[in-house]
């Protein structure tokens, strides 16, 4: 019975130290070219961000993280420490450079070029998305493609564009 009274006593503790989030993301793809645009396409594609994991960095009085893994709507639901902010990465950011580059530098093309080191590590230092402390609202953020390389940041595109 003690043990009981013990574990109701501790979860009780540990959901005090808790607040609830949601957080939804889609991919933002940009009209990159071709055929004359109509005025929705010209506004590029949102679709979920579906199945992506991100690395959740908690800064305050006792600092800490968290590996999520997005469901098949770019949705996640779960639990933060309360009284934190949050900076969010895609987990590609949380990598080191090399191998970074292992799994997106592939035999480049003539109309593609390799991002320098400093611009990446830039790139990996920029949160996604910053939720402030005192946030209870639903978090939504879209990362965005970029034409004819998509989310590799390790490669630009330099070639000519569609007509």
């Amino acid at each position: 019975m003690k043990s009981i009274q013990f574990i109701v006593i501790l979860l009780f503790f540990c959901s005090c130290n808790s607040q609830k989030l949601a957080i939804h993301v889609e991919k933002w793809k940009p009209y990159c070219g071709g055929a004359k645009p109509t005025e929705e396409m010209s506004k590029g594609l949102k679709t979920p961000f579906s199945g992506e994991k991100f690395k959740l960095y908690f800064k305050g009085e006792a600092a800490s993280e968290k590996i999520i893994s997005l469901d098949e709507n770019g949705n996640w639901k779960g639990k933060i420490p309360k009284n934190v902010s949050c900076e969010i990465y895609r987990l590609d950011k949380t990598i080191s450079l090399d191998e970074l580059r292992k799994k997106y530098t592939k035999e480049l093309g003539k109309f593609y070029t390799t991002i320098e080191d400093k611009e990446i590590i830039l790139w990996q230092n920029q949160a996604d998305f910053i939720i402030p402390i005192d946030s209870k609202k639903p978090v939504s953020f879209d990362i965005q493609d970029k034409c004819f390389v998509g989310l590799n940041p390790c490669i630009r595109y330099i070639g000519p564009l569609p007509q």
